[in-house]
């Protein structure tokens, strides 16, 4: 192999935030680092992340929010940069995080375009180089260090972090690196359904707890907002459950209406509404507790004509608007639009202390290019950062 054109004590392969806070924590560690990017800017996936929002982290951040057979493995990172230490962290560098009004993002300022503007800020005032829109070729690990060809280039580093995020070329250098890596499935999407009556509701926003469902299987339960779409629903609580519908059948999306109360305590509201609008139009008379939209669509389902007054209500109708309300199930036929993917580098071969690989020395592994499996809104970017800060200290 030809002598390299570039060699640095630390090379780090990705330009979003892992990658970036990784380059800054090496070079101010007096390292000399560059930084290469595929894309011919840093942080485009990030500055698309939580529907645009590009929140940097979640008022609920908590080692819960990440699934997975290994959630635990992201502790270490959020415990050595937790909520407060990462806006100070930011303020430290001029911007000043907030908390947006939903979903518990928090976030800058300016946007997703700030976050950016004040990691490559920092990048270079430590000292570190940023290469963006090129191509690496090859990563191979040879004594003292590792041999990469980027844009036909030869490049030779002592220390190699990855921080790719979850894209097939991060796999394939880990994989080829000795790292197994598990295939990346469609997750963060809406999910299809085949209720053709999802139509007329469509654009409405509910918060709910909704469960997951494969046959008489129950995958996991998650609160929060959804949104009504023409054939699917989505939003944070959607979101946050689709990773796990890749590859599973007989799927339902079970919701209920109110989540922070009782089936006993809903039959009794229901009760009193249809008891104190008697003589009104059924739909009228629910709008207590429905949006008017969805009550009438809930009364469709149960063969109910629009202009039926509450207090011809049956028993069984009673009974069946309960169910909806509480227990309503939609059958999934798949996702649609993932925002991102699961699957990577699996996480029994890192350090989670250093992120350093257990398998090939010098080589450490840092965001969304592990296995690791976050809620939407914010606690992906959150590990993305402090994770890239430790692989970086450790580099």
């Amino acid at each position: 192999m030809p002598e390299p054109a570039l060699t640095r004590d630390v090379v780090v392969i990705g330009g979003g935030p892992a990658g970036l806070m990784a380059g800054i924590a090496a070079a101010q560690r007096g390292r000399s680092v560059a930084v290469f990017e595929r894309e011919p800017e840093s942080c485009i996936r990030f500055l698309l992340s939580g529907a645009g929002d590009a929140p940097v982290s979640n008022t609920g951040l908590d080692v819960s929010r990440f699934g997975g057979r290994h959630a635990r493995f992201v502790s270490d990172a959020i415990a050595q940069l937790p909520l407060p230490a990462l806006r100070d962290w930011f303020a430290d560098h001029g911007l000043k995080l907030r908390n947006a009004e939903h979903y518990g993002h928090v976030v800058a300022p300016g946007g997703g375009t700030a976050v950016r503007d004040t990691l490559l800020g920092a990048l270079e005032d430590a000292g570190a180089e940023l290469y963006a829109g090129v191509t690496i070729t090859r990563a191979e690990a040879v004594a003292g260090g590792f041999a990469l060809v980027i844009d036909g280039e030869p490049v030779s580093a002592n220390a190699l972090v990855l921080a790719t995020g979850p894209s097939p070329t991060g796999h394939a250098l880990a994989h080829g690196l000795g790292h197994d890596v598990a295939p990346a499935t469609p997750a963060h999407a809406a999910l299809a359904t085949d209720e053709p009556w999802l139509a007329s509701v469509a654009g409405l926003w509910m918060d709910v707890r909704a469960t997951l469902h494969a046959g008489n299987r129950a995958l996991a339960t998650r609160e929060g907002s959804l949104l009504f779409q023409d054939g699917a629903v989505s939003g944070e609580v959607v979101f946050n459950l689709s990773g796990l519908a890749a590859g599973m059948r007989d799927l339902e999306l079970e919701l209920d209406f109110y989540p922070e109360q009782s089936q006993e305590d809903v039959a009794e509201w229901l009760y009193r509404a249809l008891g104190g609008g008697t003589r009104e139009f059924a739909p009228a008379a629910l709008d207590r507790m429905l949006p008017q939209r969805l009550a009438e669509a809930f009364l469709r389902i149960l063969g109910v004509k629009a202009n039926a007054r509450a207090m011809h209500l049956e028993l069984k109708d009673r009974q069946g608007l309960l169910k909806l309300m509480t227990a309503l199930r939609l059958s999934i036929t798949g996702a649609r639009d993932p925002e991102t993917r699961f699957g990577g580098a699996s996480v029994r071969q890192v350090d989670p202390r250093t992120f350093a690989s257990r398998v090939t020395p010098g080589l450490y592994l840092a965001g969304e290019i592990l296995d690791v499996q976050p809620d939407w809104g914010g606690f992906g970017a959150h590990f993305a950062l402090a994770s890239g800060q430790m692989a970086g200290r450790h580099a």
